[in-house]
């Protein structure tokens, strides 16, 4: 009788022991798995453009050296001109502001409409996509897209020909630690890559790196942040 009990207590132990492995196995795995991102590409049929970019991006894709992309090109090019005439001409009414008999509507109208312009046009769009080239993946800037999206991407790949092609899509994931939507953004002030993967949840905290090629994100916040929360 003795012995059934011991034999009884020995199987009930090793269950528990088992038991225990298993939960620090899914712990392990949970850990792992929230260290990690994939991320997916969405197609650029289901991302809406805005009417000037469909003149360019025909099906959400434009060839660099085709005639819309040189045309873009050149678009963009009389956009920096514009922008510098304008510094130009404002340094120029600041230096003889003094020796002109008066100050017309229109010369204050330049100041008060066309200088911020040209600073929103050379921050917010000349400034990003020149960087295209180089980083190959930047955040899509104002007027691209649809008002009603306000996370959009712009990729430039190499084609089977080798030729640069700029296509809109959209870059996500789902945060392993919260299920929230993760998306780029830009990686300052935190980070050194230009852009990483950060949840919308928990932008500062939940942060993961981006690689297009492989599509994996890796953790980016604080080393002990993950162990400690599983």
């Amino acid at each position: 009788m003795d012995i059934e009990v011991i034999e009884s207590e020995d199987m009930a132990q090793e269950q528990i022991d088992e038991s225990s492995v298993v939960e620090s196995d899914e712990e392990l795995e949970d850990t792992e798995d929230a260290s990690s991102i994939t991320y997916e590409r969405k197609a650029t049929s289901d991302i809406k453009l805005s009417l000037l970019v469909r003149f360019f991006f025909k099906k959400g894709e434009l060839k660099m050296l085709s005639v819309s992309g040189i045309s873009l090109m050149l678009l963009l090019m009389l956009s920096a001109l514009l922008d510098i005439l304008i510094v130009i001409y404002s340094i120029l009414v600041l230096l003889l502001l003094s020796d002109l008999p008066s100050f017309k509507l229109w010369q204050a109208m330049v100041f008060v409409i066309f200088i911020p312009f040209a600073y929103l046009n050379w921050r917010y769009f000349l400034m990003p996509l020149q960087s295209l080239p180089q980083h190959r993946v930047i955040k899509a800037p104002m007027f691209f897209v649809n008002i009603n999206d306000d996370n959009t991407d712009i990729e430039m790949y190499r084609n089977r020909d080798k030729l640069n092609i700029a296509r809109i899509t959209e870059f996500t994931a789902v945060c392993p630690i919260c299920s929230g939507v993760i998306e780029l953004a830009n990686g300052k002030p935190d980070q050194k890559q230009p852009l990483v993967g950060r949840c919308k949840e928990a932008p500062h905290a939940h942060v993961y790196s981006f690689d297009r090629m492989t599509m994996k994100g890796y953790f980016l916040g604080a080393p002990d942040y993950l162990p400690d929360r599983f």
